[in-house]
C-alpha cells in the first residue's frame, strides 16, 4: 500500500518504515480478509476495488461492497427480520469491548498493573487541582466502582488527620 503522509509532516525512512508496515497490517491482514470473507469474494477482488480508495454509497453498491444504504437503525431492522423477530421487538445494543468509566479512563484502574509514569502523570494531575475538588473526584472513582458492581461503604462523615 502506498502510504501518502501529511504535506510537511517529517519522517525518517525509519519511522516511514514503520507506519507502512503497521498500515499494511491492517490493511492487508485485518481489513481486506474480513471484507473479502463478508462479500463473498476473494481478497485479489477487494484488493483491485479498495487500495485505499473511498466510494461513495452508489459506488459501493454497484460494486458490490454494500447490499443497503442507511444507517444502525436500518441494519437493526434487517438483522431482526433475518433473526426472525417481530419488528415491534427492542433489541439490547452492547458495546464491544465495553467503554471504561469517564474516571477510570483519565486516572487508570485501581486493580490493573500501570507504569510509573502513567502513576506519576495522574499524581501530577490530582495534586495540580485544588482540595475540593480532588475531593470530588475520589467520590466519582467510588461511584464508578460501584457502577462496576463493587461494594461500597460511605461513612456519614469525613475523617481528616493532621
Amino acid at each position: 500500500m502506498d502510504l501518502h503522509l501529511i504535506p510537511g509532516a517529517v519522517a525518517t525512512p525509519e519511522e516511514r518504515a514503520k507506519m507502512e508496515s503497521q498500515a499494511d497490517k491492517i490493511y492487508f491482514n485485518d481489513f481486506l480478509p474480513k471484507v473479502a470473507k463478508g462479500r463473498n469474494k476473494t481478497q485479489e477482488e477487494v484488493n483491485t476495488l479498495g487500495q485505499g480508495r473511498v466510494w461513495t454509497g452508489t459506488q459501493a453498491k454497484s460494486n458490490g461492497l454494500i447490499d443497503e444504504f442507511g444507517g444502525l437503525d436500518k441494519a437493526i431492522s434487517i438483522a431482526k427480520e433475518l433473526a426472525n423477530l417481530p419488528a415491534d421487538k427492542d433489541v439490547k445494543r452492547v458495546v464491544l469491548p465495553e467503554p471504561k468509566p469517564f474516571l477510570q479512563s483519565i486516572f487508570g484502574d485501581d486493580d490493573s498493573s500501570s507504569d510509573a509514569k502513567n502513576e506519576q502523570a495522574q499524581a501530577a494531575i490530582l495534586d495540580a487541582l485544588p482540595a475540593d475538588i480532588r475531593n470530588s473526584f475520589r467520590y466519582a472513582a467510588l461511584l464508578d466502582r460501584m457502577q462496576r458492581g463493587e461494594a461500597m461503604l460511605f461513612l456519614p462523615f469525613q475523617l481528616e488527620i493532621k
